[in-house]
């Protein structure tokens, strides 16, 4: 358990929060410890096997044909492939696993979770340091209102893309929302999640070699990887245009 850290256990959502004693906290997190490894030893060592290059998801997938077996698996079902395990310890498992993202454990892919081990050098006590101990003051709203206040252009939100063109002239960019409003600018710098990339059609379109050259298409591109690099990181569909919003005009 990282040092300094209070510990508080909440068995459901109609229940209230009681802190655990120093004692509780130890043997709950030295049982989550031996359970975690277990979850990640989908290889035999520990995950190092499939995922020797955390940094880099392209070069693990070539250096082990194995990764692909483990692509299409979400934290719940890796969990329920631990058939040694109590219903209970399962349960525990798989929300404690799925507590890293705040989203339900059949919506992350394992692949991430094994990842976001693997940045951490394969140490529990290290993963637990750098999810536990170090929280922003005021939380991650307070941090995304700080962005936007320093941010002084236009913000579109709940404004799904649906194209986004390259033409011709002083506009060059065109960015077209699935209301039909339309975006123009010289310029647009894309930060849309891998997964969410299929749904955009994008005209010229991209040579078929690079969807796959830049991981356009994901493992497990169903489920959510919200700890990915950000080119591997998974959000709705938002239209991100705060780079080109300066140079922007409306039709």
């Amino acid at each position: 358990m990282p040092e300094g850290c209070e510990v508080f256990s909440k068995p459901s959502r109609e229940t209230l929060a009681t802190a655990q004693s120093p004692t509780e906290a130890e043997n709950f997190f030295g049982e989550m410890e031996a359970l975690m490894s277990e979850f990640y030893n989908v290889d035999g060592q520990g995950g190092r096997m499939v995922s020797p290059f955390p940094f880099n998801t392209t070069n693990s997938m070539e250096s082990n044909p194995e990764y692909g077996n483990i692509d299409d698996l979400s934290i719940k079902s890796r969990v329920e492939q631990l058939t040694q395990l109590t219903d209970e310890q399962r349960h525990a498992l798989m929300e404690h696993a799925a507590s890293f993202f705040e989203i339900p454990p059949d919506l992350v892919a394992f692949t991430e979770v094994l990842r976001t081990f693997a940045l951490c050098n394969f140490s529990s006590s290290m993963i637990e340091e750098a999810t536990m101990k170090r929280k922003i003051a005021k939380g991650t709203t307070a941090l995304a209102l700080a962005i936007l206040k320093d941010f002084k252009g236009d913000r579109i939100f709940s404004s799904p893309v649906k194209s986004i063109s390259q033409g011709k002239g002083t506009h060059l960019v065109t960015v077209t929302l699935e209301s039909g409003k339309q975006l123009q600018s010289r310029l647009a710098i894309s930060t849309i999640p891998w997964n969410v990339f299929p749904s955009i059609q994008f005209f010229p379109c991209f040579p078929s070699a690079k969807p796959l050259a830049n991981g356009i298409s994901p493992p497990s591109h169903d489920m959510l990887n919200p700890l990915g690099s950000s080119a591997e990181v998974a959000t709705s569909n938002l239209s991100v245009l705060a780079a080109m919003v300066p140079f922007a005009r409306a039709s």
